[in-house]
């Protein structure tokens, strides 16, 4: 049997796909199939080189479990979406689509149906960091005196690596594109640049012994000390979260002594907001306490107000804000 067919029989289980129809077979029986035959699928794969084909099967294994027939409409659309866009934007469009079957299921075929204009133009429109990558590189080593690693993943920094998404379409133009990128990355810097991670433990000794006293957790020094010190709370993403928020504009406040990034900062601050939906009464202190830090909302308990207006007002260091993270 021809390779890609079995690979399209592992990912579709079998040769038919779609609504049933009544066909003919050459004894003059009558059979019940699938609209589409696999084999439709065959010589439009062997058109791309193998690298391509596995990138479009590895993608096809999720969305055949979410709708095999989309999946054979992806599948046909996805040699088209390759070939015009190269294959950082196809991993774009196919990552849109399937976040749209996932919400809508058979309702959002349509949208590997057809590769319209529309679809391209805005797909094309999308920055990846393959695109910005070896600029942001220059940019920070420029600040931190050395180079640093830029990897894909969710916004993060271990000192070692800075982490970005592999796209980004917020905006309908690619330099805004790519200031997304930028400020995101000196953000990380910042982290790296003021200590957010590596500390003295010791100089807030007394912080310590009271969460170990209150908790009866104990300091792993396996650990580079931020996780040390969140591994001491019971509720560990709570006290993580709080960090970033808390950090995180501590981190910015003193970013923002640089015109350039405060200037830019603002222009972008509506798509760098902290958005999730707030599940129970934690989450939506914790939503509380971004809108105040970050965009003046004054909805907020008296105490709380009272330790982020320290923050505010005065140059604080991490030290300050493991304090204040405890009061909270």
């Amino acid at each position: 049997m021809n390779k890609l067919k079995e690979k399209l029989l592992d990912i579709f289980k079998s040769e038919y796909i779609g609504e049933p129809k009544i066909r003919m077979g050459y004894a003059g029986e009558f059979y019940e199939y699938g609209e589409h035959n696999i084999n439709e699928l065959i010589p439009i794969l062997k058109e791309l080189d193998e690298k391509d084909v596995n990138e479009i099967l590895n993608y096809a294994k999720i969305i055949a479990e979410i709708d095999k027939e989309s999946c054979f409409y992806y599948i046909k659309t996805a040699t088209e979406v390759i070939k015009d866009l190269g294959i950082e934007h196809f991993r774009s469009w196919v990552e849109k689509g399937i976040e749209e079957l996932k919400k809508n299921g058979k309702h959002s075929r349509r949208y590997f149906q057809s590769y319209t204009r529309e679809i391209k133009n805005k797909i094309k429109i999308g920055t990846t960091l393959e695109d910005v990558r070896k600029v942001l590189i220059y940019y920070l080593r420029g600040m931190l005196g050395y180079e640093i690693n830029i990897k894909e993943g969710d916004l993060y920094t271990d000192i070692k690596n800075i982490y970005l998404p592999r796209y980004v379409n917020f905006f309908e133009n690619k330099e805004l594109n790519f200031l997304f990128y930028k400020i995101n990355a000196t953000i990380l810097y910042g982290f790296i640049r003021y200590n957010s991670f590596i500390f003295n433990l010791n100089r807030v000794e007394n912080l310590i012994k009271y969460l170990i006293s209150k908790y009866g957790r104990q300091v792993d020094k396996n650990l580079i000390p931020i996780h040390a010190f969140i591994k001491l709370f019971p509720n560990e993403n709570l006290a993580i979260t709080l960090f970033s928020i808390l950090e995180g504009y501590r981190v910015v406040k003193k970013l923002s002594k640089y015109r350039g990034f405060q200037r830019d900062f603002n222009k972008l601050k509506y798509y760098l907001k902290y958005r999730f939906n707030p599940k129970n009464d934690l989450e939506a202190l914790l939503l509380k306490i971004y809108k105040y830090l970050f965009e003046n909302k004054t909805d907020i308990d008296k105490k709380i107000k009272k330790h982020l207006d320290e923050l505010k007002k005065r140059d604080l260091s991490i030290y300050d804000v493991l304090y204040i993270i405890k009061e909270i």
